[in-house]
């Protein structure tokens, strides 16, 4: 339960403003259907778009309670904040065989298969890198081409891309990345520390606990110093007080 709480709390906190950002870059992006859309393919997912509360169709497919008819519409979203959120809430779904096949048409990109989806955002960041994330906690083997895509924007100048990779790896728990989380977590951007922090505390185990340990020593009594120190309670069970545990103790939810 903690684990899914985290992973909640890092998604809204690394998308907050993204659908603003998005629109400055792309403009047009929030308006088209797919680039090889007819013109009244894109009429009609203009006239529909007024009727589709996209945020329910988030609510329903987050709690498994949506239909695969409900997640293609879903997949229709113009907003690049509510898409992104809508592939990362996708996972809830993954016991249903139609939405793996969903998943897997969107990472090859069958624009031809569902004429009716949003490609001007869905084959881009960060709602690809979404995208990655969600299928790489979701298959067993076989992840290496998510996990490259992943961490070719680790550099990424756009702070909310980089939001959406330190999601990403932390969700996967490599220890290869776990310096590279901890540079994000120490650095100047809000969006970015936030996302990376709560990346560390799912992480899990004693390496990244004691990374954490040491930030919070650094930065003290502010909201960054206070946000480690809660969730380093919340999933190290770990205050200033408290004696060291062993490695054993240290479990992910």
């Amino acid at each position: 339960m903690l684990r899914h709480a985290l992973c909640y709390m890092i998604i809204c906190v690394a998308l907050l403003s993204a659908c603003k950002e998005q629109d400055k870059e792309n403009p047009s992006a929030s308006t088209s259907a797919s680039a090889s859309a007819s013109e009244d393919q894109q009429q009609n997912v203009k006239t529909n778009e007024s009727s589709v509360d996209y945020e329910a169709l988030r609510h329903k497919i987050t709690y498994s309670q949506a239909s695969l008819a409900d997640v293609y519409t879903a997949l229709s979203a113009t907003d690049a904040q509510t898409l992104t959120n809508i592939v990362y809430a996708l996972y809830s779904m993954r016991w249903l065989r139609g939405v793996q096949f969903v998943l897997d048409d969107l990472w090859i990109l069958k624009k031809e298969k569902h004429p009716e989806f949003n490609w001007g955002l869905l084959q881009k960041a960060p709602v690809r890198l979404a995208l990655a994330s969600t299928l790489n906690r979701i298959r067993i083997i076989e992840t290496d081409d998510y996990l490259e895509y992943i961490r070719a924007h680790k550099l990424d100048d756009d702070e909310f891309n980089r939001a959406q990779v330190v999601i990403a790896l932390g969700f996967n728990g490599d220890p290869v990345d776990i310096d590279y989380l901890k540079s994000m977590a120490d650095s100047d951007n809000h969006y970015v520390v936030q996302s990376a922090v709560t990346s560390l505390a799912i992480f899990g185990g004693m390496q990244a606990r004691n990374m954490m340990i040491d930030l919070w020593k650094k930065h003290g009594d502010s909201p960054r110093g206070k946000l480690i120190l809660e969730l380093l309670d919340k999933s190290y069970k770990w205050r200033p007080e408290t004696t060291p545990v062993d490695d054993d103790a240290i479990k992910k939810d």
